[in-house]
C-alpha cells in the first residue's frame, strides 16, 4: 500500500475527514496528561513513603535511645549509728494481755515466731502504727 491508501484507511477508520491533524493534537494531549498525573501520583507516593521511613526511623532512634542512668542515691548516715542504741524492754505473754484490756486477743504461731491478733473487728482500741508497745 501506498501512503495515500494508508491515509484513506486510516481516515476511514478513525472517521476523520481532513481532521486528522487534530485527532493528532488531542490524542497526544490526552496522552500528555495521562503521563503527567501519572508522574504527579508516583512523586506523591514517593513522598508518602519517605515521610513514613522517617517517622520510622524517628521511632525507632526513641525507642533505642539508652535511658538516662539514675544517679546513686547518697547514703544518708543514720542518726542510730551515732547515738547508743535503745533501751527496749521485754515483756511477758500476760504483760502484752494486759496493755489490751477487754479485748480478744491472741498469740498465734510457734514460740519465737508468734505473732500478735486481735480477733474481733473493732479498731476502737488499735494504737496508731509504730506506737509503742513496750514501756
Amino acid at each position: 500500500m501506498k501512503d495515500n491508501e494508508h491515509a484513506e484507511l486510516l481516515s476511514e477508520v478513525l472517521g476523520c475527514d481532513g481532521e486528522l491533524p487534530a485527532f493528532r493534537t488531542t490524542s497526544l494531549e490526552n496522552a500528555l496528561r495521562w503521563q503527567r498525573r501519572r508522574r504527579s501520583l508516583r512523586r506523591g507516593i514517593e513522598v508518602c513513603v519517605l515521610a513514613c521511613l522517617a517517622l520510622a526511623l524517628g521511632l525507632v532512634a526513641l525507642l533505642e535511645r539508652p535511658h538516662p542512668i539514675q544517679a546513686p542515691i547518697a547514703a544518708v548516715p543514720n542518726k542510730s549509728e551515732d547515738a547508743p542504741p535503745a533501751k527496749v524492754s521485754i515483756i511477758t505473754d500476760e504483760e502484752l494481755f494486759a496493755l489490751f484490756p477487754g479485748r480478744a486477743v491472741a498469740l498465734i504461731g510457734k514460740p519465737g515466731r508468734q505473732q500478735f491478733v486481735f480477733l474481733e473487728a473493732s479498731t476502737d482500741h488499735v494504737p496508731a502504727p509504730g506506737g509503742n508497745l513496750a514501756q
